[in-house]
């Protein structure tokens, strides 16, 4: 009998590496064709709940695959969010073919746990108190990471009325890794400034998604 033969009983399941929120990884998946016919596949397709942290990079088409042979598909893993800092994600690759006759559509659990990390400050107010005119006084903020995964600090600012009396240091370009708290110095400089209150806002931006 000349007829194609799609063969995935060796794949029934394909699981990612630990992937941080906002990032990505990449898997493999190959399609046999045990026969001795091409094999025709209906474009594959991703379903299930949580179906949007996986995406289809290669093979997002209808395929042919030559007899004894196989073809590869790659998917993404790329998960937006992570509940409790740490959530694993579960979708089906459905493999459907049009000229087999002894096979069904394949379902292929793919699964990959998404982490996330934990920004924390040991303050969100802080005040350096009366200080002299003319003087500089400093004072330690920390930035800690309670979650499963490190995050980058991409850039910081300071804006208010009276931004240009305060300044911080090294909230730029700093990897904090889990379980992991880095001090920084932040500057107030009243030289110049009147004999009133000032204030300003630090703000600090992360690749944190969540």
């Amino acid at each position: 009998v000349i007829a194609p033969s799609l063969n995935t009983a060796s794949l029934t399941s394909v699981e990612f590496a630990d992937t941080a929120t906002g990032s990505a990884t990449r898997q493999d998946v190959e399609i046999n064709n045990t026969g001795n016919a091409s094999l025709s596949i209906a474009s594959p397709d991703i379903s299930g709940e949580n179906k949007d942290a996986f995406s289809l990079i290669t093979g997002n088409r209808s395929l042919r695959i030559a007899p004894n042979t196989a073809r590869n598909i790659s998917i993404g893993f790329s998960p937006q969010t992570a509940q409790g800092g740490q959530d694993g994600k579960q979708a089906s690759l459905e493999i459907q073919p049009l000229n087999d006759p002894e096979a069904s559509t394949q379902d292929i659990i793919i699964t990959g746990t998404a982490l996330s990390a934990d920004v924390e400050l040991n303050e969100s107010t802080g005040s350096f108190g009366e200080i002299t005119q003319g003087q500089t006084e400093k004072k330690s903020l920390e930035v800690s990471n309670d979650g499963n995964t490190a995050f980058e600090i991409t850039g910081s600012a300071i804006t208010g009325s009276d931004s240009q009396a305060f300044s911080v240091e090294g909230l730029r370009n700093r990897v904090i890794g889990k379980d992991t708290t880095e001090v920084f110095d932040i500057e107030v400089n009243t030289t110049g400034e009147s004999l009133d209150s000032l204030s300003g806002q630090l703000t600090i931006e992360t690749n944190d998604s969540d």
